[in-house]
């Protein structure tokens, strides 16, 4: 599985996903991606179209308010958020 995250995590945390998934950092492969993972990522739906193969949306923080939610929900995009724990 195809990871995408733009940002840094915790080292720990980054060594247990890339020993599990392969990690894409190049915002032009994000199109290989199944997963994206990201706090601050624009993705609204000309982001989301181009991700074909998407299946989660983690975002560390609370909301929602860079994801295009209608979007996802049309295309069975899951979501899900870190409220308090960013």
């Amino acid at each position: 599985m195809k990871v995408f995250l733009n940002e840094p995590i915790h080292k720990d945390a980054y060594q247990l996903l890339n020993s599990n998934f392969d990690i894409i950092s190049d915002i032009s492969d994000i199109k290989d991606c199944e997963v994206i993972i990201t706090r601050n990522l624009k993705l609204d739906k000309n982001m989301l179209k181009k991700c074909r193969s998407l299946k989660l949306i983690a975002v560390h923080g609370s909301g929602y308010d860079d994801v295009d939610i209608e979007y996802a929900k049309n295309h069975h995009i899951h979501l899900i958020n870190t409220p308090g724990k960013n």
